[in-house]
């Protein structure tokens, strides 16, 4: 239906648009003292051929710019994604990943999670999350944490990792951390209370590290 309309459109404006020209380069030779209708014809199927062209390759030319702009892809840089100048852990291991050409995806990114961890260890980058509660269900359990984002201290990344659940945006209220090795927490391996959920990560501090897509 729309192409159908843009159509009509370009008749109406190209015969208007080649029309009226040749219609006045008619009546200006008329009135110079030609009144010969083969004359007077000719010069109209002229004017109007040349004004037809002139005005198709104009609308065609509107017409590709337009079909261009609506193809290219629609941009939402992650930094306008934020909210309060935090970012989900998914959203910042994508850019990470492009960052630094990390394309393994079936493998969860490897090398942009642990480009993460270090960053977090160095205290480049600030991460907060929701803590695993003392006592309140497994930690797989998205009950089990608490209701209240916190700072990730540094030195909580020396013996714990970001897990498959981080690279994912629909697991997001999932559990993100997880020992390093399985006793690194302590003797209860994975059980120990030491996950965090939800995380997110500081916008300014992660593109003056990774500087992409600003």
């Amino acid at each position: 239906m729309v192409t159908e309309i843009h159509t009509a459109q370009w008749v109406i404006v190209d015969v208007l648009g080649a029309f009226v020209p040749a219609s006045a380069l008619t009546m200006a030779i008329s009135w110079l003292g030609e009144h010969s209708v083969a004359v007077l014809a000719m010069g109209f199927v002229i004017t109007f051929a040349a004004a037809s062209l002139i005005l198709l390759a104009y609308l065609g030319h509107r017409a590709e710019h337009r079909q261009s702009t609506q193809d290219r892809p629609r941009e939402e840089p992650i930094f306008e994604q934020q909210q309060d100048g935090w970012i989900s852990i998914a959203d910042a291991i994508q850019l990470v990943s492009e960052s630094i050409g990390d394309t393994n995806r079936a493998g969860c990114y490897p090398d942009t999670l642990a480009a993460i961890r270090a960053a977090a260890y160095d205290g480049k980058i600030s991460i907060r999350g929701r803590k695993q509660l003392p006592s309140r269900g497994d930690f797989r359990s998205r009950d089990a944490y608490s209701d209240l984002r916190t700072d990730i201290e540094s030195v909580y990344w020396r013996n714990s990792v970001l897990n498959a659940y981080s690279t994912s945006p629909q697991q997001q209220p999932d559990y993100h951390t997880q020992p390093e090795s399985v006793k690194a927490w302590g003797p209860a391996g994975p059980d120990e209370r030491n996950h965090y959920a939800d995380l997110v990560v500081s916008a300014l501090d992660l593109f003056r590290q990774w500087p992409t897509r600003r």
